[in-house]
């Protein structure tokens, strides 16, 4: 009878342990249960750039998901790249403002999203540098505001100033280099704002010093698209140039924010 108490004891003791075990293993480096982060994200097209904001939960040591928002002014067209304004440097000039030749609106992007962070490193489980992979997706809202010049145009003997948005029948006037005196701000046409829908993707690689540190401060470098139902009216169209529904970018950001 002794024995066979002994075997008990020594059969509960060794479950105990083994469950105690499991449980550490499963639940290893989760001190916080969420996140909260705000990421800057630069693009190698046009230097266009973003802002996001992330709501993360921390499914386990290696596993974390979250929604996303974000707003992005790096919807851009190839030809209003480097060209920012379309007269040479005189003091016949010196009162013009800069703008882009042939940019009829501007793009800005809504962006939200969810998205799936996954940790290689077990470096992660003990506060040090985490390597992972992020992968994020959803809805994209292009909102097309119309970009607006300030024309020089001949009244008689005088030149008036006119603050104009690029249509067929000001096409002659909008796309006149002689006539331009710059841009307009951009609060000109913002009432005039149509909005075109869309989709986009990213993944990325993403290097987290201390990942499970109650301050998130990391690094990424990865690929994004985003993809629209119709090409966005960036640029005046002629034969040799067109409009397209799709932007495919390389960027970089710094994540910084919270775990609790």
């Amino acid at each position: 009878m002794k024995n066979l108490s002994l075997l008990f004891l020594l059969c509960c003791s060794t479950t105990v342990l083994f469950s105690q075990n499991r449980l550490k293993n499963d639940t290893k480096g989760i001190l916080y249960n969420t996140e909260k982060v705000l990421d800057a994200r630069l693009y190698s097209f046009g230097w266009g750039w973003s802002a996001n904001v992330a709501f993360g939960t921390i499914k386990s040591y290696n596993k974390t998901t979250y929604y996303t928002a974000g707003l992005g002014f790096d919807l851009k067209h190839p030809k209003e790249v480097g060209k920012s304004i379309d007269f040479t440097s005189s003091s016949s000039n010196a009162g013009f403002k800069k703008y882009t030749y042939g940019k009829q609106n501007y793009a800005t992007a809504l962006r939200f999203g969810y998205g799936i962070k996954r940790y290689y490193s077990e470096k992660a489980a003990i506060n040090g540098v985490g390597l992972a992979l992020n992968f994020s997706g959803g809805a994209s809202l292009a909102l097309v505001t119309p970009y607006y010049l300030e024309l020089g145009v001949s009244r008689t003997d005088l030149t008036k100033i006119v603050s104009t948005k690029y249509t067929p029948e000001t096409a002659k006037m909008f796309l006149d280099p002689y006539q331009i005196r710059g841009k307009s701000g951009i609060m000109k046409g913002i009432r005039q704002t149509n909005i075109v829908p869309g989709g986009h993707a990213k993944a990325g690689v993403h290097i987290d010093w201390g990942a499970f540190d109650e301050y998130v401060r990391a690094a990424e470098i990865g690929i994004q698209l985003d993809v629209f139902v119709k090409p966005l009216p960036i640029i005046v169209e002629s034969p040799n140039v067109s409009n397209r529904p799709y932007f495919l970018n390389l960027y970089v950001s710094l994540h910084l924010g919270k775990r609790n």
